[in-house]
């Protein structure tokens, strides 16, 4: 009788902390995330331990952790970095799966741990993990939306998930379909929108970010993006990540000057954590707008950056600069810089090391076009493309790129038209030369119609450019692309 009650007991104990633990987002846990979302990492981290001293029953400071790591090694690019926090990562999933506590946070904090394996597993090319991973998460996910269906965090994090499976490259929905994976783009920006304006919970903010990113990348439409962050009350001075948001998203979309403005705020006490993109985006905001300092940002990123992303194309982007202010020496000197050093994984890194590797020097005139064209100074771009004709060119590239810059000014200024036209002059002329300006004006026209509710000619163009392959920018120009089919569906 004594043996059966020393292990009655022994049982007992070991379970208790177990049916104790509790997912408490109490003021302290809401406290340390909105540091670990602004990367005031250090701050957060103390926060959290605190909070675990205080209630160490309390199992939010394990996802919080989780964003910690997730976060650090996000900003960092580190390889390195990246292989001391996996193990801790699927540690923590088996410590939230012992739980026995019957909360909305249950199966969202092991999901939110799925998503952020899954994006730092895309981010070191390791696909196979990474698929699992999201799949892990959206079964949790779609569990607890069935259990919790007032549980606004489970919007964020299925919107995004559909979202971005809406826009897988075609190649992989094969893939998918086995795996029981959804692609619902409209659904998933759809929950998005309801968890960025809903502010009930604490990832309202967080909700917002990807929600105005889709907005950009998913569903090309960076005016949208932009109101999202501006209606918002995204603050730059305060909040790294906000700043780098608010850069990232008007640098691309049409509001350089802004996102310019935006990253310049960014706080640089100790207080925050570093984020190297930030000069990045810096580099790339100047070289549109051709502000003379452009390279000084680029030089501190490679300084600074300990990942190998991005690197290839800042180089390129040196270079560029130096091409455009007619220094062929230091235009060549980066370029080789481009073959020696970081990666081609991103499309920007990929077209960098094309460029160097097939020794093709850019038109300076049309480069410079492009490049105020992409930050949106349509003015001083089109009087550049007006000072020359099409027959000034001698090859084909040259003339199908002017073809594309002019539809490019064309339809950023909305003379519809006029876009239509030269998007057109563009596929007749580029289809069989290894360059995106063909792919990419059926993907530009396809919108364009999708726009005008004209759906059958949408289709086709969004067909034709899954079609072309094997040019720079591939990844990003089919996943909008699918993006666009699934809309239409």
């Amino acid at each position: 009788m004594k043996n059966y009650l020393i292990l009655f007991l022994c049982f007992v104990l070991n379970a208790t902390p177990v049916l104790c633990q509790t997912f408490d987002f109490n003021a302290a846990c809401t406290s340390a995330y909105n540091d670990i979302i602004a990367l005031k990492l250090e701050s957060g981290i103390k926060k959290i331990s605190i909070e675990k001293k205080i209630n160490p029953s309390n199992q939010i400071p394990i996802l919080l952790e989780n964003y910690v790591d997730f976060l650090t090694v996000y900003t960092s690019g580190s390889l390195s970095e990246y292989e001391l926090v996996k193990g801790k990562m699927e540690q923590r999933v088996g410590e939230l799966k012992n739980s026995q506590n019957e909360s909305a946070y249950t199966l969202y904090s092991q999901a939110e741990l799925h998503i952020q394996s899954a994006v730092l597993h895309i981010k070191f090319g390791e696909y196979v993990a990474c698929i699992f991973d999201i799949k892990k998460a959206l079964k949790k996910l779609e569990k607890n939306q069935q259990q919790f269906p007032d549980f606004m965090p489970n919007n964020k994090s299925l919107g995004m998930l559909y979202a971005i499976l809406g826009s897988i490259p075609q190649e992989y929905q094969g893939a998918l379909s086995f795996l029981g994976l959804k692609r619902e783009v409209s659904k998933g920006m759809a929950l998005l929108k309801k968890a960025s304006y809903d502010t009930s919970h604490p990832f309202q903010h967080e909700s917002a970010t990807i929600y105005a990113f889709m907005q950009l990348h998913i569903q090309n439409n960076p005016t949208k993006a932009w109101q999202v962050l501006e209606s918002l009350n995204f603050s730059p001075a305060s909040n790294v990540m906000d700043a780098y948001t608010l850069g990232h998203i008007g640098i691309y979309g049409f509001q350089t000057d802004k996102g310019i403005q935006a990253l310049q705020k960014t706080p640089k006490t100790e207080n925050y954590h570093a984020f190297p993109l930030i000069n990045y985006m810096l580099g790339i905001g100047k070289t549109y707008r051709q502000d003379k300092d452009a390279n000084d940002y680029f030089s501190l990123f490679l300084k600074q950056n300990k990942g190998a992303d991005y690197v290839k194309s800042a180089y390129q982007k040196m270079a560029w600069n130096y091409l455009i202010s007619n220094n062929l020496e230091q235009y060549k000197f980066n370029l080789d810089r481009v073959k020696l050093y970081g990666r081609a994984v991103l499309d920007a890194d990929k077209q960098a090391e094309k460029e160097a590797d097939n020794s093709y020097t850019p038109n300076p005139i049309l480069l410079k076009a492009r490049l105020l064209t992409d930050g949106n100074y349509l003015s001083k771009a089109a009087k550049i493309l007006e000072e020359i004709n099409v027959n000034s060119f001698t090859n084909l590239n040259d003339k199908t790129e002017y073809f594309y810059r002019l539809a490019r000014i064309y339809d950023k200024g909305n003379q519809t038209q006029k876009a239509i036209d030269y998007y057109l002059l563009t596929i007749k002329n580029g289809q069989n030369i290894p360059f995106y300006y063909a792919a990419n004006s059926a993907y530009l026209l396809a919108y364009l119609y999708e726009q005008k509710k004209e759906k059958d000619k949408a289709v086709s163009y969004y067909n034709l450019c899954l079609k072309l392959n094997g040019y720079e920018y591939e990844n990003s120009i089919h996943q909008k692309a699918e993006a666009g089919l699934n809309r239409l569906e």
